[in-house]
């Protein structure tokens, strides 16, 4: 996967998606740490996960949709690598390997 990654430095309080749009990207910080918000039906927003060096920003996409209820952005500037979710779809149709551990299933 690391060829169709690129590494990119993304900024205090940069999103990585937001409410109802598109998510074009996953990424995986390397620095940085990610704030996931979702959004009440007041309106109010709940941090609902952070995201650092072990996790990937996205998972939506491996679900099979390409929007959310929720926005993530970054807390702390860093280093991440991002692929287009065009090839993170790819990668999950033919990699099984990368399906079983997004999903925590056993190899068999």
């Amino acid at each position: 996967m690391l060829p169709q990654m690129e590494r990119v430095l993304l900024e205090n309080k940069q999103l990585a998606y937001d409410v109802d749009k598109p998510i074009q990207y996953v990424i995986s910080p390397l620095t940085g740490v990610f704030s996931l918000v979702t959004f009440m039906e007041d309106g109010e927003g709940v941090e609902v996960a952070t995201i650092c060096n072990e996790g990937m920003i996205g998972l939506p996409l491996f679900l099979g949709v390409d929007r959310t209820s929720g926005k993530a952005f970054t807390q702390v500037p860093g280093d991440s690598l991002r692929m287009t979710a065009a090839a993170f779809k790819e990668q999950i149709r033919r990699q099984r390997a990368l399906t079983q551990t997004l999903q925590l299933t056993p190899r068999h």
